[in-house]
């Protein structure tokens, strides 16, 4: 089972000045505690990587984890993990970006938004993986202990549908906040 107390180990590979590969970067990473104004829950945002792409992968890499990024980057991959409490939601949102979502530890909700109001939702356990294509959506841990899903964001175009382009509905991270 998934130790949710500290954030995940990464191990980043990289080379040496011979050539050779090796890990330049191992361990945790800083998490970001992100919380709506008031809330009394808080999720952790521990941003594992990323990169423009295509990626450098010269030997002299500094650690991607460090240099502030957005929910997703519009040139470029994020790989988070965000560890959801119990009874907690997001915010509906839409990224520019195509996602890959895995759950890692417990059990989580995904609700897509329609747009009559009867919203869809689909309980996911652990080994789901869920591919998110720009669609407006939310995550929920309705479970008495705590989630955690891996993502992988991949930018990518917006959505034209009929002529119409869906903008991004997005919450970026500011402060350990979730802002417009």
């Amino acid at each position: 089972m998934a130790d949710l107390s500290t954030p995940p180990r990464r191990f980043v590979t990289g080379h040496s000045s011979d050539g050779s590969a090796t890990i330049i970067y191992e361990g945790t990473v800083k998490e970001t505690f992100v919380g709506r104004e008031g809330a009394d829950d808080t999720a952790k945002f521990s941003n594992l990587w990323q990169a423009k792409q295509p990626s450098d992968n010269a030997p002299q890499t500094e650690d991607a984890s460090l240099v502030p990024v957005e929910i997703c980057r519009e040139d470029g991959s994020v790989c988070r993990a965000v560890d959801m409490p119990p009874h907690h939601s997001s915010q509906m949102h839409r990224t520019v970006s195509l996602d890959y979502g895995v759950v890692v530890a417990g059990e989580l909700e995904l609700e897509l938004e329609h747009l009559d109001g009867k919203n869809e939702f689909r309980k996911l356990k652990i080994g789901d993986v869920v591919v998110q294509r720009g669609t407006n959506h939310a995550w929920h841990n309705r479970g008495d202990s705590w989630g955690r899903m891996v993502y992988v964001l991949i930018g990518a175009d917006q959505v034209n549908l009929n002529g119409k382009t869906l903008e991004p509905i997005m919450h970026n991270i500011k402060d350990g906040k979730l802002g417009d």
